[in-house]
């Protein structure tokens, strides 16, 4: 088992390195990690330490990490401190510690993620309790060194610049594997642990639901050429996947959103097929599109009455897996066929519940731009040209489809 040091020693020789040397230090961390450990040393150093999609969040402040320290330091440790400064807290108060470790055994990896994750998951009545005397068990194991990046990992705060760039570098050298396979399995596996995990075993990397895969990245160009065009609304990108008649809701960060879906459960349990699809969640209420700001409101909230009129939409505008096959390589005009095919017809005015996208094919100029005018002054969020030939490309750039900017001077003159 990999100690937690080693760890700890790579994160603070990073902290004041270059890129390449970032790359150098943890090739040589993850060449001396046992294969079954892998997946835990790349997200002990990344700070993320599980799938966006878990739902799992560390919800403490720096007070939990002082009330710890105090029972184990004799050190004088301020009442209030920022997130900022609790590694180097922590680092002083271990180095007068007042009680000694149990064991004589050095602290490994997966004693400090388990403890960690066993921390994110404390909630309710007494949770900060317990938070404080998980804490506690990990100082009274650690050195000084390791107590500074425990305790930023607890608060949120490891930043130390090993990204996921640094680290998938680090796997393709490491491994000996080529970077574009190596990037395609965090595009589709899109978390470092469960990407290096596939990597490890030599498993076929597969877009699986109900795990999602990096959104295509869709960038917002001049250009206006002939083809597909898409309504785009003032709404959340989303992907949502059914699978087993269990709907999961993702944003474009991949956190979970399904708890605040139920009528939208509702409405996509009745297809009866496993699929993911990809569109605009909208909200409406009263027959009115709410913008974008009510969106993440409703999202976000704690509560909603029952008599709350609002109600969830789903302008879907892709459908990247049906029933057991993934249509990432298929053209997008194929794609957007069996959307309708399992959705129905196309509706232009939006409504509560899933459907297809609304979606023009337009060949002439003119005709173009006067439909983009028409939805700005709609209150709408302008259009999306998709190429009817193009794949979808997971978390890469399309170099096809894209988001339509205003000409140069044109709102002006307007």
């Amino acid at each position: 088992m990999l100690p937690y040091l080693r760890i700890a020693s790579v994160l603070e020789e990073a902290s004041s390195e270059d890129r390449s040397h970032k790359v150098k230090l943890a090739v040589g961390l993850l060449q001396e990690t046992p294969a079954e450990d892998l997946p835990k040393a790349v997200r002990l150093l990344t700070g993320a330490l599980w799938p966006p999609w878990e739902g799992l969040d560390m919800r403490a402040g720096p007070e939990v990490v002082l009330s710890a320290l105090r029972e184990i330091s004799s050190v004088e440790l301020p009442e209030a401190l920022g997130r900022a400064g609790v590694g180097e807290a922590a680092e002083a108060a271990l180095r007068r510690r007042s009680q000694r470790p149990i064991s004589s055994e050095p602290l490994d990896i997966l004693t400090v993620y388990e403890g960690l994750r066993h921390f994110a998951r404390q909630k309710g009545e007494g949770s900060e309790r317990r938070k404080v005397a998980i804490l506690k068990g990990l100082f009274l194991e650690a050195t000084p060194r390791e107590a500074r990046y425990i305790s930023r990992m607890a608060v949120g705060g490891l930043s130390m610049g090993i990204g996921p760039r640094t680290v998938l570098s680090a796997l393709s050298q490491a491994l000996k594997l080529k970077e574009e396979i190596v990037l395609k399995a965090y595009r589709l596996v899109p978390d470092l642990g469960l990407a290096a995990q596939v990597l490890i075993k030599g498993e076929r990397i597969s877009f699986e639901p109900p795990r999602p895969v990096r959104p295509m990245i869709i960038t917002q160009r001049e250009e206006r050429p002939e083809g597909l065009y898409l309504i785009r609304h003032r709404g959340l990108r989303v992907q949502a996947h059914l699978v087993g008649s269990r709907l999961h809701i993702y944003s474009q960060r991949m956190r979970d959103l399904t708890p605040a879906m139920g009528f939208l459960s509702k409405s996509l349990e009745k297809l009866g097929c496993d699929l993911a699809l990809e569109g605009e969640l909208l909200c409406i209420q009263e027959e009115k599109l709410l913008d974008r700001a009510e969106v993440v409101r409703y999202v976000n909230r704690r509560h909603l009455s029952r008599r709350s009129s609002i109600l969830p939409a789903l302008d879907a505008q892709d459908i990247l897996y049906l029933d057991g096959r993934s249509l990432l390589g298929m053209p997008y005009q194929e794609r957007l066929d069996l959307l309708t095919s399992v959705l129905g017809e196309a509706r232009e005015v939006p409504s509560p519940g899933a459907f297809t996208t609304y979606y023009r094919y337009l060949t002439c100029r003119k005709e173009i731009e006067e439909y983009y005018w028409h939805s700005l002054i709609s209150g709408l969020g302008g259009l999306i040209y998709r190429d009817p030939k193009a794949p979808y490309s997971p978390g890469a750039v399309s170099k096809v489809d894209h988001y339509l900017a205003p000409l140069h001077g044109r709102f002006l003159r307007r």
